[in-house]
């Protein structure tokens, strides 16, 4: 379906006659917000044999699990803003965007302090071996500090520049020099520490440059802050009911399963990982492009251009999955911690699942303000997902868990085709 489609838009795309002055500025954001997920797959890829093979099991496992919570959290604390936060700003002026920015520093500071709480308890319970429970809890707060990312701001306006500056590089500083020392003293903890601390440090300077006045702790202000944050609430349940299948994953299955299986999956999910950020450059690069236009034409040839080529990306980027994947996880990081092909096919789909969703959600939906859609079709990815990893992991193992984060991304694509060929035969029987 995606080769059809691909045929009718590269002649709907002729047929408008988009020039150099469109495609080459897109060219030019797409190498710049490559620029980002290049970097940290460079500096992950280096890391991630060292935790491997320093830890063994126990400590991949527990550096896992800590980011599995961590992630959730972040995007807990994130509220939604790197769903609908470019849109905000993307076309506007410097001056009205850096007040939506302020803004969403001041909701994602209130809301850390309810979920930090929250993810450190769930962290500490999760730890499969008590020795490694500040490895977890660590593990956690070096990707929940996540959910201040500045990123969705630069995403917005256009400017990868920026986004290499405060969030590629402080994690490839901090990267880089976790793997010497965590060699030397033999102690993964070293590693998360450091992440946390380039991280934050990187996000405190950004916040400063951007002259980010602090939150004023008045009943005014919170009452204010607290009624701006319910316009978040179909962003904020949108990327939350995603992570109940997809950043919570791992915790999930390390807390049904034994440790031999429960590894096997987290070394999936991490080169899984690595792998759909390409599928957020693309996002990156065409959410602004797509949002521009201010004529219906235009925003439709480019809407199909973005579908294109996330679909693809999601076919190329799934057979690498599973052909490549598990002869990769052994010689990287080792045959105690390697993930087998029957595992690597389920990633392979949710894959190719994800890339098309992400391309119609956040390139096409998002624009056209259906927010509620997003939700919708993701709370049904949710539903079908959360379920079918339990039963899964509790039957299969890692192989059923696999499996079923792709049929919870291909129930998020069904749903959102669904809603669009709803819509688009409403509009035609008016």
């Amino acid at each position: 379906m995606c080769l059809l489609r691909l045929t009718t838009i590269r002649a709907s795309y002729a047929s408008r006659r988009i020039g150099r002055r469109e495609v080459r500025p897109l060219l030019l954001r797409g190498f710049g917000f490559g620029l980002v997920p290049a970097l940290s797959a460079i500096t992950t890829l280096l890391l991630l044999p060292v935790i491997a093979r320093v830890g063994g099991a126990d400590g991949w496992l527990a550096v896992g699990v800590g980011q599995s919570v961590g992630a959730m959290a972040a995007i807990a604390i994130a509220l939604g803003w790197t769903l609908h936060g470019p849109r905000l700003v993307a076309g506007r002026s410097l001056r009205v965007a850096r007040l939506v920015f302020i803004q969403s520093v001041h909701q994602r500071t209130l809301s850390s302090l309810v979920v930090l709480p929250l993810a450190g308890a769930s962290a500490v319970l999760l730890a499969h071996d008590a020795p490694y429970t500040v490895v977890t809890l660590a593990a956690m707060l070096s990707m929940a500090v996540g959910g201040f990312s500045p990123g969705w701001y630069w995403v917005g306006i256009g400017r990868p520049l920026e986004l290499l500056l405060y969030e590629a590089l402080p994690r490839l500083v901090g990267n880089i020099l976790s793997v010497p020392i965590v060699i030397v003293t033999g102690d993964v903890l070293w590693y998360p520490v450091i992440s946390t601390v380039s991280t934050a440090s990187a996000y405190l300077v950004h916040s400063r440059s951007m002259k980010v006045p602090l939150p004023r702790p008045t009943r005014a202000s919170l009452a204010s802050t607290v009624a701006a944050m319910r316009a978040n609430t179909f962003s904020a349940a949108t990327t939350i009911t995603a992570s109940l299948y997809t950043s919570a994953s791992v915790s999930l299955v390390s807390a049904i399963v034994p440790t031999r299986p429960a590894v096997e999956f987290l070394t999936g999910d991490r080169i899984y990982k690595i792998s759909v950020q390409m599928i957020g450059v693309a996002g990156n690069s065409l959410q602004g492009w797509v949002s521009e236009p201010k004529n219906r034409a235009q925003f439709v040839s480019r809407a199909r251009i973005s579908v294109a080529l996330h679909c693809v990306l999601g076919a190329a980027g799934g057979m690498v999955l599973v052909l490549v994947g598990p002869w990769f996880s052994a010689a990287l990081l080792g045959e105690e911690v390697a993930v087998s092909q029957q595992v690597m096919i389920g990633y392979g789909v949710a894959f190719f699942a994800l890339a098309v969703n992400s391309g119609l959600g956040r390139t096409v939906l998002a624009a056209l303000g259906l927010q509620r859609t997003i939700f919708l079709s993701t709370a049904a990815g949710a539903l079908i997902g959360f379920p079918s990893l339990v039963v899964g992991a509790a039957t299969l193992g890692a192989v059923g868990a696999s499996a079923a984060v792709a049929l919870a991304e291909v129930t998020v694509v069904g749903v959102q085709v669904g809603a669009l060929v709803w819509r688009r035969w409403g509009h035609a029987h008016r």
